[in-house]
């Protein structure tokens, strides 16, 4: 699964700009403070909250172990690709999910023709 899911965020990667790619190494070498060429667990936590990233230590955390390839406990360059490619679609789904409860607005899971109603035309 680890071969299967490190070609597939490979395969990303290489979907990735070559502005979106500078972008991304020149955040790698800001979150590398030790300028070790990795970037641990502690790194990358300073690093997104230095950039309001809004997601859980535990969802980091969680990436963090699913793009660790090499099982040695922090990310090196490609990692932090394929890391920064799982966060950010976790930062979209956690955006999807609150702009979803603004409109529920009686918190059933569902939005209702009366609910979009009310968000368009407020009292």
């Amino acid at each position: 699964m680890t071969y299967l899911k490190k070609a597939a965020l490979q395969v990303l990667a290489k979907s990735l700009s070559r502005t979106q790619l500078e972008g991304l190494q020149h955040i790698f070498k800001q979150m590398d403070v030790d300028g070790n060429g990795t970037v641990t667990m502690d790194e990358l936590g300073q690093g997104l909250l230095q950039m309001d990233c809004s997601l859980a230590e535990s969802q980091i955390s969680e990436v963090m172990k699913q793009v660790d390839f090499d099982g040695n406990g922090v990310n090196d360059h490609d990692e932090f690709i394929a890391a920064t490619l799982l966060l950010n679609r976790l930062t979209e789904e956690a955006n999807l999910m609150n702009a979803f409860r603004n409109f529920d607005a009686d918190g059933d899971g569902a939005i209702t023709l009366d609910e979009l109603k009310v968000y368009h035309h407020p009292p």
